[in-house]
């Protein structure tokens, strides 16, 4: 039996004076991500606006989640984010209906 995937959207704003700090979170999470060749894990994100971000994050599985979400660099990115963000990121369970990557 195939363990269940997990797709996430999380969607939150930063100050003012934070987007670039922000910005630099993401790019060393992606980096880590990248360098480290992580597997079972996809994570997009986009910028709308001045400092509104959108996170796509898909898990292969539980199990793959807990232990990205456990690394150093995920629970500093989550503690640094607490510090700039104006308010509670917004977190959701999405379900995939379908893609195309052409």
């Amino acid at each position: 039996m195939k363990a269940s995937s997990i797709h996430l959207l999380i969607n939150y704003s930063v100050r003012d004076d934070k987007s670039a700090d922000n910005e630099a979170m993401i790019k060393n999470l992606i980096g880590h991500f990248r360098n480290s060749l992580t597997e079972g894990i996809s994570h997009m994100v986009y910028k709308t606006g001045k400092r509104n971000y959108t996170h796509i994050c898909y898990f292969s599985s539980e199990l793959i989640c807990d232990q990205v979400t456990n690394l150093p660099v995920f629970t500093q990115f989550l503690d640094n984010l607490e510090r700039i963000a104006d308010q509670e990121p917004i977190v959701a369970d999405i379900e995939q209906m379908g893609y195309y990557i052409g």
